[in-house]
């Protein structure tokens, strides 16, 4: 038996639509995207010109279904042939799937799947929902805020959100999980529970809001929100290197910028930095929306190119690598390009100043004093950095290019003018010491710890495309996905489990003894965030472009993998941990 729907306010919330009356597909574009198109948008259909279809392709065009036959399904396939009609059905919302364009239109069709697949997987069943962790507290507190609503008790509204608002965890989700299961779907009745208790926050927000406006105490208000923000933590976004492949994240990007959901703090290393600088420098001037654009033209038609790797012939680079310990000789061409892009003079506090973007930088040390240290620079540490020269030390990477130094800006030169020419007096060694510094991969890919420690973070979306580390994330995901779907009960998983595990762990115990630091210290990091972007499988059918200038068809075939896969790895993630913070972001704006 299919999930049933008795109202259909609760079908509209779950599919997020305004009315069952769905005509045509154009109905599910996103409300902001009625402002300026959507950049997802711009880049599918940019992606799909250059492509041809295949001549075995069925469908070229979306299939309209009609929402309402899924308020009651069971009605609906009464009179026909039942496994024929769920078949034709399935493949329909397959369809539609392969080619949405936007987010709401694959979060659309997913769920239409999710109700299809309840035919499998009772989702009402009791054993299913009383292993959700928080469905008590969850009922408790969406009572008690009705109540408070009720009687208007905005002394215990306020208690009620600085004492019990909290994200919920994946963790928290299900007996089940561990925190690194990054594939689950919660059941429908959860997710309705969900919204409405987000819908009802957002309810008692506004009844503090016009209280206090009343009042004229929307200071104490502001005072509250922060509090609860600091409460509550921050997110951040966390984008690794991959060469090549980390152009993978500008559709990462451009889906939360196009979602209004795109974080304040933004960490990228080596190529995730080049990227994680570029996004921030272009959103720090005013209309975000067109420089976003442009930078995607410029890029995808190739008059702004990522010119970083010389032409280097194979001797040429092995005498280099003897000679000088890297293949390429030096990094003029990286630099040349991050200083296109970013500017020669633009620092953290630039970036920072102008639109608050905390853009974090990761870097590897290169000296006896710090060759096991790892550095996070951004505005608060390292202000007048210039973010070409800190992107490039993070993109030096071992045996590829050498060692870079950081120099930042002096700005008393800079008032001074006292150079009439050349910009080396505009130009400092950082810290005033002539250390190298390498890519940031070798220590921190993801700098989780000091993103929490330095700003509070206690959500992270990271995206991970190295190509040593995204092929064993989805081998774990998979026995771990085999693992929940036998209930625990599946022996020869768990035995491969745990092999896996013991000959990880004696791979780290010979790294240390044999004093192969640098390679002990990729394999002990921690490659997952709260929810973690992986590039499919098919990626690795490209890595002869790895270390390769991409051309324009191959930026774009990034971009758009990036923009999927996002789809496909958010799953509830989007709704049910942003919304908290976001909405609270909002107020605050309100009450400024």
């Amino acid at each position: 038996m299919f999930i049933t729907f008795e109202n259909e306010s609760d079908l509209m919330d779950l599919l997020e639509i305004d009315s069952l009356d769905i005509q045509t597909e154009d109905q599910l574009i996103d409300e902001e995207s009625l402002e300026y198109p959507s950049l997802q948008v711009y880049i599918i259909d940019a992606f799909n010109k250059r492509q041809k279809y295949k001549e075995n392709d069925v469908f070229e065009e979306i299939i309209f279904i009609d929402p309402r036959i899924f308020l009651n399904l069971n009605e609906y396939l009464n009179n026909q042939d039942r496994k024929h009609a769920i078949k034709q059905l399935k493949n329909a919302i397959k369809n539609n799937l392969s080619l949405a364009k936007t987010y709401k239109e694959y979060k659309y069709y997913k769920t239409l799947l999710q109700i299809m697949n309840s035919d499998h997987f009772n989702n009402s069943a009791p054993t299913s929902l009383t292993e959700i962790y928080f469905i008590k507290e969850l009922d408790t507190l969406t009572e008690k805020f009705n109540e408070t609503l009720t009687n208007k008790n905005y002394k215990m509204a306020e208690f009620l959100m600085l004492n019990h608002w909290q994200r919920f965890k994946l963790k928290q989700f299900s007996k089940k999980l561990n925190e690194n299961d990054q594939f689950f779907n919660l059941p429908i009745q959860i997710k309705l529970k969900i919204i409405k208790y987000n819908r009802l926050c957002s309810k008692v927000l506004e009844f503090l809001f016009e209280h206090h406006k009343e009042e004229g105490t929307l200071p104490d208000f502001k005072e509250l929100l922060f509090k609860i923000k600091r409460k509550l933590g921050n997110t951040a976004i966390t984008l690794s290197g991959g060469g090549t492949f980390s152009l993978f994240h500008i559709g990462i990007l451009v889906n939360l910028f196009d979602m209004n959901k795109l974080p304040q703090f933004v960490s990228g290393c080596s190529g995730g930095a080049i990227v994680a600088s570029i996004f921030a420098v272009f959103l720090s001037h005013e209309n975000q929306y067109e420089n976003i654009k442009k930078l995607l033209a410029r890029i995808i038609d190739k008059e702004q190119k990522f010119d970083i790797f010389g032409e280097t012939s194979l001797m040429e680079g092995f005498v280099n690598l003897i000679y000088n310990g890297s293949f390429f000789a030096d990094t003029k061409r990286l630099q040349q390009t991050l200083i296109n892009f970013l500017g020669e003079r633009t620092t953290f506090n630039d970036v920072h100043s102008k639109e608050k973007m905390a853009l974090n930088i990761s870097v590897s040390g290169n000296t006896p004093s710090s060759a096991t240290k790892e550095f996070l620079l951004n505005f608060n540490n390292s202000p007048d950095v210039l973010l070409w020269s800190c992107v490039t030390s993070s993109c030096s990477l071992p045996l590829i290019f050498p060692p870079h130094m950081i120099y930042s800006r002096n700005n008393n030169a800079m008032k001074n003018k006292s150079s009439p020419n050349g910009n080396n007096n505009f130009l400092k060694v950082w810290n005033g010491n002539n250390n190298k510094f390498l890519d940031g991969s070798m220590l921190q890919d993801l700098p989780i710890k000091k993103l929490s420690e330095m700003f509070n973070i206690d959500n992270v979306i990271a995206s991970q495309v190295n190509p040593h580390i995204f092929p064993i994330l989805h081998i774990q995901n998979y026995l771990n996905k085999k693992r929940l779907q036998k209930r625990n009960g599946n022996s020869y998983v768990r035995w491969l489990l745990s092999v896996l595990e013991y000959f990880y762990t004696e791979i780290i115990h010979w790294l240390s003894l044999l004093r192969f630091t640098s390679i002990e210290n990729i394999f002990k990091q921690n490659y997952y965030g709260d929810m973690t972007v992986l590039p499919s499988w098919s990626l690795l059918f490209h890595m002869n472009k790895l270390l390769a200038n991409p051309d324009g068809d191959f930026i774009l075939y990034l971009i758009v993998l990036g923009i999927k896969q996002f789809w496909f790895y958010s799953g509830d993630f989007m709704e049910f941990q942003l919304f908290l913070e976001f909405e609270l972001d909002s107020w605050i704006e309100k009450c400024e």
